[in-house]
């Protein structure tokens, strides 16, 4: 992948981002037609993303996460102890 082709994944990655925090994706062919001659590129990035956070959210709802609701299980956070990992 070129540098260029990284920063086109990049933008789109973002773009991706900010449309689900704002309330939902968009379909595909939207993004596609915005990045002409990038079409592979943006649609395999687009199945990975999104195959990656449908599989996320399964996981949490298998662990009793509700994230709207703020709660893991019978639980409700106060505060985050820490950030990061070992290592």
């Amino acid at each position: 992948m070129s540098t260029h082709d990284d920063w086109v994944a990049t933008r789109f990655l973002a773009r991706l981002r900010a449309d689900e925090q704002g309330g939902g994706r968009r379909p595909l062919r939207e993004y596609l037609a915005a990045h002409p001659g990038h079409e592979e590129l943006i649609a395999r990035e687009f199945v990975l993303a999104t195959a990656a956070a449908d599989e996320l959210q399964g996981e949490l709802d298998d662990a009793g996460v509700d994230r709207a609701a703020g709660t893991i299980g019978p639980f409700v956070p106060i505060r985050e102890l820490g950030r990061g990992s070992q290592g």
